[in-house]
């Protein structure tokens, strides 16, 4: 049994599209997982309510920060497993119990493919579960990656790329989910960027494959954290 109140916490960043955060957390509440967990949502709407069996943890930001939301919630909760999870991906009702007999095989793990970039809706990348430890040394997400004018960044890229990276060097390894374990919910891109300054797709996704582009060619997907947060460690 963890030390924490909870074994598992699911961190879900929620900005818009009400209905598929509905079935998002219908799923995590349904999950047949007996050992206890928290699902836990980061509000960046401020007028969340209504969410049975979830906590809302108002988020908030002058300008909304995915990054920023992964982090805050990490840094307010308590499971030693944490799972990021997209407000628009469904979770198959096993999930959480595969995850918890995983536990001592990795230290991270993704949806299969993640690694070799295989074709899938690209919401289903942002799934991420990590053990608390690592996401501590490595200090979360990368906030800085996500307040370019278009509000894209490489952000789980970079954050795989610094988990692995770290694990790897410990002599551990990351895990892979299997694609049966979650779905992503459709959605076109008109809804995905309609948070952002730019409402044009293709504007859009070219800003941001300019902006990851030159941040890689700057830092090489180095990165030493953000600053002036307390990460308790």
């Amino acid at each position: 049994m963890s030390s924490f109140d909870y074994e598992i916490t699911v961190v879900i960043p929620y900005l818009t599209r009400r209905a598929h955060l509905d079935q998002a957390v219908a799923a995590w509440r349904g999950q047949k997982y007996s050992g206890p967990y928290e699902l836990v949502v980061a509000d960046g709407s401020g007028s969340l309510e209504g969410l049975p069996g979830a906590r809302i943890l108002p988020c908030p930001r002058p300008r909304w920060n995915i990054s920023h939301a992964r982090n805050y919630a990490a840094r307010r909760t308590c499971g030693d497993l944490l799972i990021f999870a997209p407000a628009d991906v469904l979770p198959a009702p096993e999930l959480l119990s595969w995850l918890a007999e995983q536990r001592d095989k990795a230290v991270f793990w993704t949806v299969a493919g993640v690694a070799e970039q295989a074709p899938r809706d690209v919401s289903i990348d942002g799934l991420i579960a990590v053990k608390r430890w690592a996401n501590t040394r490595i200090r979360g997400f990368q906030e800085k990656m996500m307040e370019a004018p278009h509000g894209w960044g490489y952000d789980n890229r970079d954050y795989l790329i610094r988990v692995r990276t770290m694990v790897n060097s410990g002599g551990e390894t990351g895990g892979e989910i299997p694609t049966t374990l979650a779905a992503a919910l459709a959605h076109d891109d008109a809804a995905r960027v309609e948070p952002y300054e730019l409402k044009d797709s293709a504007a859009t996704y070219a800003a941001h494959e300019a902006w990851a582009a030159a941040y890689s060619a700057e830092y090489g997907w180095k990165w030493k954290g953000n600053s002036g947060q307390n990460w308790g460690a």
